[in-house]
């Protein structure tokens, strides 16, 4: 019959067991989320080494085509010599002219001849330069080498810088000296253009081209230059055309000269400080161009996938973890369910065979029961002649025995009656004052060998409603005999009797041992008892709540319970004064 704490481990080991199938599932799906965000992100990596690629592709291929497409100019003018034993200043001027460079070519900042010369021939080409109208021609910087490049001739004309030796400046030497090992076309390091003529300003760098006069050289080793054509070029605008059509807000570059170091800086985006970020992908790479090496450093920002791929691992992450609870929590939860479909079936297996034994039982010993009753009392009215003091005192203990014995019976009886649905109630207009009154006078009598009291309390108006009275009689002998069990002696147990518009409220309330919060919900249940301190020191069967509460559930009535642990247990019965005959079994 003390079932209570075996049934709550019972509960709690269940619960784990139906854990680890939950558990598993949701390990496996968790599994799967991390493998799927894996695969989603290393798509989303690929996806934007991707962009990445191609984007620094474009930009170096923009780079190389544009210095391409700015040499033939220099190739042109190589030709132009070739052609013709010697170019004065006027063709060249011609020649030069001809080009539209501010809109067809952007950043070249004029074109140039410089002549080859040595000490023998310097006169010469002094004399030429004079001869032609320069009047002021002078070889700049002074003094004698064994090697000179004169600038010749410029256009536009006016930007000065002629007679400037190109040999003498390191970072045009060293352009000049790998166009003549190489015969072809050579830039510069990054130039102060300003140096270079008094109307040449910025940053930028000059690409040269040897020539040979009637005949390029056959191999390397023959020296018989001419002189070189070269274009001073703004890095700038060379940058801003040659990029025109491969820019885009998703990305920012630097372009340095030899080393990412501030010095050799060529060129910079406009939104490479705001692209600069933690957030944004870094990227170098070194580019060879007509005998110079620069560093690309870009900058790309996340923009440069799609969202939904750069969203894709976060959300596949999000959503295999909601799966993978909803998958896990519905296992558990069919799990929970299915246990307790068939916790429920069997307990009703068990106590539909457990209601017919008791049924069949309490028949069988209710016979006997009554017979010893009728019995037992003819013994003590003296049927059977004179009893002793010491006869008649174990007499009447045997017969209260007896009386105890059929009234568990009588509640057995009548529990199974309730689970067949076998009790029809027959109602009629009863005084619940009344009822109540002749119901604690009985109970005074028991509670009086305890040195308990019973205090009723009611209205002077007499309280009627419809209902059977003995089972409602039964219902509420039931609530108070549990009051003075479970409290201790010479406690007081108080009855309240109340009426509303439509109800009438009984409340019964003891000073007793009380019970804990969450076993409140096993108090009506069959054959339990809530282990007390008092509870083995009284005997019962487990079943007088359960039948109380079935019995006030025909009435259409409610039993409402609070307990404190230590202080005590109120009961409240609600009933409807009118009986309807629709909530009869």
């Amino acid at each position: 019959m003390y079932f209570i704490n075996t049934r709550k481990k019972l509960t709690s080991n269940t619960f784990f067991l139906h854990l680890l199938p939950a558990g598993t599932v949701l390990i496996t799906m968790l599994g799967l989320t991390l493998l799927g965000w894996r695969n989603a992100r290393e798509a989303y990596t690929a996806e934007r080494q991707k962009s990445v690629n191609q984007l620094v592709t474009s930009t170096q291929s923009g780079i190389q085509d544009k210095l391409d497409t700015y040499k033939l100019i220099l190739v042109g003018a190589s030709g132009l010599f070739v052609s013709s034993n010697e170019v004065t200043r006027a063709e060249w001027q011609k020649f030069a002219t001809g080009f539209d460079t501010t809109h067809d070519y952007p950043g070249i900042q004029g074109l140039g001849y410089a002549a080859h010369a040595d000490q023998g021939t310097m006169p010469g080409l002094v004399n030429t330069a004079l001869s032609q109208g320069l009047t002021d021609f002078t070889v700049t910087p002074p003094g004698s080498r064994k090697e000179y490049v004169i600038n010749l001739y410029f256009e536009p004309a006016d930007v000065g810088g002629l007679g400037f030796d190109m040999l003498s400046e390191p970072k045009r030497r060293s352009a000049i000296m790998t166009a003549k090992s190489t015969g072809r076309s050579a830039i510069t390091g990054k130039l102060d253009l300003s140096s270079s003529g008094k109307k040449l300003s910025g940053s930028g760098f000059s690409m040269f081209l040897p020539v040979y006069g009637n005949a390029t050289p056959q191999t390397s080793a023959d020296r018989g230059i001419q002189g070189y054509v070269y274009a001073p070029i703004a890095a700038d605008a060379f940058f801003a055309q040659a990029l025109q059509h491969h820019t885009t807000d998703k990305y920012a570059f630097r372009v340095y000269d030899t080393s990412p170091e501030t010095a050799n800086l060529l060129y910079e985006t406009d939104t490479f400080a705001s692209l600069d970020t933690g957030t944004s992908l870094k990227h170098r790479v070194p580019i060879e161009l007509f005998g110079r090496r620069w560093i690309l450093d870009f900058r790309f920002s996340p923009g440069i996938v799609a969202e939904t791929a750069q969203s894709r691992p976060i959300g596949s992450l999000l959503v295999g973890t909601m799966l993978s609870l909803l998958l896990s929590g519905f296992v558990l939860t069919l799990l929970v369910a299915r246990t307790r479909v068939l916790g429920h079936t069997k307990q009703m297996e068990v106590q539909s065979a457990k209601d017919e034994l008791l049924s069949l039982a309490s028949h069988q010993l209710r016979t006997p029961a009554t017979s010893v009753k009728q019995y037992l009392g003819m013994v003590l009215e003296g049927f059977a002649g004179k009893l002793s003091t010491q006869q008649r005192r174990l007499l009447d203990k045997a017969y209260e025995s007896n009386e105890r014995q059929l009234h568990i019976i009588n509640e057995i009886l009548y529990v199974a009656k309730i689970d067949a649905k076998g009790i029809v109630l027959t109602p009629r207009r009863i005084n619940l004052n009344k009822l109540l009154r002749e119901l604690t006078q009985e109970m005074s009598a028991t509670a009086k060998k305890s040195r308990q009291k019973i205090r009723l309390q009611m209205p002077m108006r007499q309280i009627y409603v419809e209902a059977d009275e003995h089972c409602l009689r039964m219902a509420l002998e039931n609530l108070i005999s549990n009051a003075l069990k479970y409290s201790h002696e010479g406690s007081t147990a108080n009855i309240k009797l109340s009426a509303g518009k439509e109800e009438v409220r009984i409340t019964i309330k003891d000073r007793g041992v009380g019970i804990d919060a969450e076993d409140v919900p096993l108090l009506f249940q069959r054959f339990s008892r809530i282990p007390n301190e008092l509870s083995r020191q009284t005997s019962g069967s487990g079943i007088g709540l359960y039948l109380s509460q079935q019995l006030i559930k025909l009435h259409s009535g409610t039993i409402e319970v609070s307990s404190v642990k230590g202080v005590g247990t109120t009961f409240v019965v609600h009933i409807p004064k009118l009986h309807r005959p629709e909530t009869m079994y």
